[in-house]
């Protein structure tokens, strides 16, 4: 019977960087409070959700990149912020956060006290497109402008200045 190997994913130099503050972190961690010892990588591992003994090690020795979800359950068993051992895992779970606070609230608009779906046309859909695409900054700026705007373009009127 012919086995195949799975080929070995190659860590970038920050995963394995991560990976080694994160077992300077696990192996300096004080004794637990409850037993007055120190927790098994397969205890810690069971305890915080992060998996198996294997699974564990693997992660604290860069044999298996670090994910957000892995980050954050040995960040909450080290008493630590996932900043402290990945800066760029603490930044991707900020971006994160901020994509999720802007999402906006569209589809339903107030009409007479009942709410309709709007429907969006297709130059609607570019305009939301490209803002959903920039930085807070950018579309703070792009409120002002449209903010200055006449509250009333009368048909044709862009047109005739063009």
């Amino acid at each position: 019977m012919l086995l195949q190997m799975k080929k070995e994913k190659v860590l970038e130099e920050w995963q394995i960087a991560d990976a080694r503050n994160l077992r300077q972190l696990f192996d300096a961690r004080l004794e637990t409070v409850a037993e007055g010892k120190l927790i098994s990588q397969m205890e810690f591992g069971a305890k915080y959700g992060i998996g198996s003994q294997g699974m564990v090690w693997q992660y604290l020795n860069a044999h298996r990149p670090l994910n957000i979800k892995a980050a954050a359950a040995f960040a909450r068993g080290l008493g630590v912020s996932v900043a402290e051992f990945s800066p760029t895992l603490a930044q991707q779970i900020e971006d994160a956060a901020d994509v999720a606070q802007d999402v906006p609230n569209i589809g339903l608009v107030a009409q007479d006290s009942e709410q309709h779906l709007q429907w969006v046309t297709e130059e609607e859909m570019r305009l939301l497109d490209k803002f959903r695409a920039c930085g807070r900054f950018e579309r703070a700026q792009a409120m002002v402008y449209v903010d200055s705007l006449p509250k009333a373009i009368l048909p044709g009127q862009l047109r005739d200045k063009a």
